[in-house]
């Protein structure tokens, strides 16, 4: 029978599961909102070739409003399944270090490359969307309440324009012991665990549309390092490894 972890009001101290993170312990500086938003996202501007202009000014507009409130000791359980799985991006990016971690995937969903970027450059980034009978596969994180509001902030959530915003779900842990040794692994699977959580999905603008394009292959690059790093299995290694890119 499939363990089902308590369900209770988020956010809430978690135990530690899944790998541990020795760096959670590192000093790091609180700077105001606004001001850490555009720090980051102009690191993240720079590594990305053209002016990413579009979502420091989303970053910004996040820093004022539309985020969760919450004190920073508490502890969340952020999904990531796009560049956030790579250390490189979380912890060299947006200077966030999480207690530990663990792969997960979410059931009846499936990843989708629909959020706009700047063609020919960037032409689009992850999203994760409802889909009967898919596992997006992904790495569930243990962050603090202040860290999660960081990753908000560089994502651009709460912008009027369009972008991420902030969903609950529930995640299913792989199976103890579990990884890369395994060829697939399913919500199927009576060994996994329910925990339950925050992701981020994209909304488009109003009047807008989300369309698939292919991602970069420097994008496209995180989300296969993050992917082995963490330790997903094979068939979602293999699933990224797949994709063509843009350029």
């Amino acid at each position: 029978k499939r363990f089902v972890a308590p369900r209770s009001h988020l956010p809430q101290p978690f135990d530690h599961v899944g790998l541990q993170n020795p760096s959670h312990d590192r000093v790091r500086t609180r700077e105001r909102a606004a001001t850490a938003a555009i720090a980051v996202t102009a690191t993240m501007a720079s590594s990305r070739g053209p002016s990413m202009a579009w979502l420091i000014a989303a970053s910004v507009v996040a820093a004022c409003s539309g985020l969760q409130p919450g004190g920073s000791t508490e502890l969340v359980r952020y999904f990531a399944y796009g560049s956030n799985m790579a250390s490189k991006t979380l912890e060299g990016v947006r200077q966030v270090y999480p207690r530990d971690c663990t792969p997960a995937l979410f059931r009846d969903h499936r990843l989708a490359f629909d959020v706009p970027g700047l063609p020919p450059f960037e032409p689009s980034f992850a999203n994760v969307k409802p889909c009967a009978g898919f596992d997006c596969h992904g790495v569930l994180y243990t962050v603090t309440r202040e860290e999660w509001r960081t990753i908000q902030r560089t994502e651009g959530v709460g912008s009027p324009f369009g972008g991420y915003r902030v969903v609950e779900g529930t995640f299913l842990t792989y199976p103890p012991g579990l990884g890369r040794d395994r060829r697939a692994i399913t919500a199927d699977d009576p060994d996994t665990a329910e925990v339950e959580g925050y992701t981020l999905k994209y909304s488009p603008p109003p009047l807008g549309l989300a369309i698939e394009l292919p991602s970069s292959r420097r994008y496209l690059g995180l989300l296969r390092a993050g992917a082995r790093e963490k330790g997903l299995c094979e068939r979602a290694v293999r699933r990224l490894d797949e994709q063509r890119p843009f350029l």
